[in-house]
């Protein structure tokens, strides 16, 4: 992280090239052992140079990575820790996985008893073999060495146990320092998860300036086999052994040293760190051959150059002195391939969303990239020279300078090489939770510093907070949910499904859905239903079959479930059993035919009509009989009922009936209607009006057909017409038979 040293080409080395010829010309050998001397010393200091450069650039880059892995790794631990407390059966996605490690290879889940869960990815050695590698007892995580997978790939395995606290929560690698109590845990399952081994890949980048023969790679400080690959050597993890000097020297802490014989037996020259938290050694080496070639062409041309006359001498030294000043050159470019390489681990802090921090011995912060300010509130820069204890609670500052003078003076360390979750501190006092990663590296000298990588998890402790409750609503859900993948294979259910299908949770899991629905109506109706729900639901009514083989109606809406990119992941379905719904469906049903039935036995239209509009919202089929129309015509017209009033009774009927409505009183008139055969047909014509918050919203009427008693009404007063005038000239004839009777009578007595 921090730039490579720059140099430059010497005063003393500028009067030495230039003065070289005369040197040459001096006819003593030990003027020219002084020279090879000065020669190789320069050469020995500058090939040294660069490699210890290139060993703390690539040591920076594989701790980094290494912290990057933990922290990921810690986020999918999460969903496993909680599943195996609440004694569900975990769901390992690849494709989680994968987002958070782009290197996964695959895992396997063990609970408490070491049986296997579940697992996913790569094959996975046999469960004897875990066992092995990580026992009961062992520490709460361990990193195996680099080796070839069951595809050939190099990986390594990771094993992390999963623990919860009793009496409390889930909480995945739980750390008693960060709370400030010790609490018990108790263990509840392992994770174990092949990684594909990318270090290899990472030391072999940025080879520009190592020459033909420089390499880095790792070596297990125990066992002494290389964990990355070689450049020389074809499949060399875990097969060629490393016991050479270096390799000893490092493990003794000490710095880089002269030329030694290396793993090939080839002299060399070479510089090394020991990465004690992983019990790695890390080693970068040149042929001793390439990397003196320069001096030994020297040598060639000063011995030539004491037997050839002092013209000629002068001419070689020249010549020769180039080539010294060429080869310092060459130094010099490669200690600028370094500085290069170092420009790109800044640009990767730069551009990094994680606040990394580089931390000397003393707690200072050395280095902070832009990340780190902005999450922690700090203008850009005002953190380096700072102690670290200003990003942290007063409680975890104390605590932290406590670690820090326990590893200084012991070497024992709880927190490096793992993934804890700590409270972070804003300039603004403003506290946050995030999650820290620490490494430590060796500079030459012996300084060691500490890498930290902080990640901001608000919004991901948040996330959790909000599936635990959705975890919650599901659980205690009326209604059955059940999630499917994208082959309709069961992977979880609520109680509320469990018990409508009369199902234990464990005997569905991994099951068909088809398993729930009557074969018959499966071959026929579930095709189409299931298309629809891969593309944009469905919603419906189907058949339940629950275990004893009954069957019963449910209402169903089923949904997708798609990642960001669009691809589906699994669909979602819940159901509802709806029997006694639709047995009140079947009673009400029934009863609505039987009250239909008695209205349409009653002699009179019986109807509902809209206060306000007069249009007909029921009307029993009395009204065909009467009137002849269809009783779809009836609901269908807004102005049925006026437009087919007869002529002389329509205005006074609707003017009646509007007045009485307006007054919310119940009436009763007569009136006559067009039948659809050109009839006229009288109605009497009884109206309730229904009164809702003081408004009137509906008639309730009953029309009766008294057409015969209009028409013997009408009968019966003709005839009464008839009697009328009958008697009205019965006694005018009388009183015409009187009045003839006195004329007779006077005339007689005239007479």
């Amino acid at each position: 992280m921090s730039a490579a040293p720059t140099s430059k080409q010497t005063p003393g080395m500028k009067r030495f090239v230039r003065w070289l010829p005369l040197l040459i010309l001096i006819p003593l050998w030990g003027g020219g052992l002084v020279l090879d001397r000065i020669a190789e010393r320069v050469l020995l200091d500058s090939v040294h140079e660069h490699l210890v450069t290139a060993l703390h650039a690539h040591q920076r880059h594989v701790l980094t990575m290494l912290a990057h892995q933990q922290r990921g790794l810690k986020l999918y631990v999460g969903g496993a820790v909680q599943a195996l407390a609440e004694r569900r059966t975990p769901r390992l996605d690849m494709g989680y996985l994968t987002s958070l490690l782009p290197e996964a290879a695959g895992c396997v889940l063990l609970d408490a008893e070491r049986r296997p869960v579940t697992r996913i990815g790569a094959d996975w050695p046999p469960i004897e073999e875990i066992a092995t590698e990580f026992p009961p007892g062992t520490a709460e995580s361990r990193v195996t060495d680099p080796h070839q997978g069951p595809t050939g790939l190099s990986v390594y395995d990771v094993y992390t146990r999963l623990k919860v606290e009793i009496g409390g929560q889930p909480s995945p690698l739980s750390n008693p320092q960060s709370t400030g109590r010790s609490p018990q845990f108790t263990a509840i399952g392992t994770l174990a998860c092949r990684m594909k081994n990318i270090l290899s890949q990472a030391l072999a980048e940025h080879r520009e300036g190592l020459g033909l023969s420089g390499e880095v790679y790792l070596v297990n400080a125990k066992t002494h086999l290389m964990l990355t690959e070689s450049r020389l050597i074809p499949n060399a993890i875990g097969r060629v052994k490393v016991d050479t000097i270096g390799m000893r020297e490092a493990l003794k802490m000490r710095n880089g040293i002269a030329p030694y014989p290396d793993y090939r037996g080839i002299p060399v020259i070479g510089t090394f760190l020991y990465l004690r938290d992983y019990d790695w050694v890390l080693l970068a080496e040149m042929d001793e051959a390439e990397a003196l070639a320069p001096l030994l062409r020297l040598r060639m041309a000063v011995g030539l150059s004491l037997g050839l006359i002092s013209v000629a001498a002068g001419a070689v030294g020249w010549r020769y002195g180039r080539q010294l000043s060429e080869a310092y050159a060459q130094t010099e470019e490669a200690r600028g391939l370094a500085q290069e390489g170092a420009a790109q681990v800044k640009a990767v802090l730069r551009s990094a969303l994680d606040a990394i921090f580089e931390i000397d011995e003393s707690g200072t912060i050395m280095i902070a990239n832009e990340s780190a300010h902005r999450m922690f509130g700090w203008p850009s820069g005002e953190l380096i020279g700072r102690k670290a204890t200003v990003l942290m609670t007063p409680e975890d500052g104390s605590k932290h300078e406590a670690g820090l003078r326990r590893y200084l003076e012991t070497g024992e360390s709880r927190i490096i090489g793992k993934c804890i979750e700590v409270t972070g501190l804003r300039r603004d006092g403003s506290r946050f939770p995030c999650e820290l990663s620490i490494a430590m590296m060796t500079l030459p000298g012996g300084a060691r510093r500490f890498i930290g990588v902080h990640r901001d998890i608000t919004e991901r402790l948040q996330t959790e907070r909000r599936n635990r409750m959705l975890t919650q609503a599901m659980r205690t859900a009326m209604d059955g949910v059940v999630l499917v993948d994208p082959q309709a294979v069961i992977i979880e259910t609520n109680p509320a499904f469990d018990r409508m299908f009369g199902y234990e949770r464990r005997e569905l899991i991994g099951r068909q859905m088809s398993c729930l629905y009557p074969p018959a109506w499966l071959e026929k109706e579930f095709p189409a239903i299931a298309a629809a729900t891969r593309e944009t639901g469905w919603t419906g009514e189907v058949p339940g079959l629950r275990k004893d083989g009954s069957t019963f109606p449910r209402w169903i809406s089923t949904s997708p479930i798609r990642d960001p990119e669009g691809r589906l992941i699994g669909m979602l379905s819940v159901s509802r059993d709806i029997t006694e719904r639709k047995r009140a469906e079947n009673e009400i049903r029934e009863a609505r035919q039987k009250y239909l039935a008695l209205i349409d036995s009653i002699d009179g239209i019986v109807c509902e009509v809209d206060a306000q509009t007069y249009q007909f919202t029921f009307v029993s089929k009395r009204a065909e009989q009467l009137l002849g129309y269809p009783v779809a015509q009836w609901l269908a017209e807004p102005t049925f009922w006026q437009d087919h009033l007869h002529p002389e009774d329509r205005d006074r009927a609707v003017a009646f009936c509007s007045q009485a409505t307006a007054e919310k009183r119940n009436h009763q008139f007569e009136y006559r209607m067009l039948a659809a055969d050109g009839r006229t047909v009288w109605l009497r014509d009884l109206v309730t009006v229904v009164v809702e918050h003081d408004r009137p919203v509906k008639l309730q009427g009953l029309m009766l057909d008294i057409t015969e008693r209009k028409r013997s009404e009408e009968e019966l007063k003709q005839r009464l017409e008839e009697l009328e005038r009958f008697q009205k000239a019965t006694v005018q004839r009388e009183f015409r038979i009187k009045e003839l009777k006195e004329e007779l009578e006077r005339l007689k007595g005239k007479q």
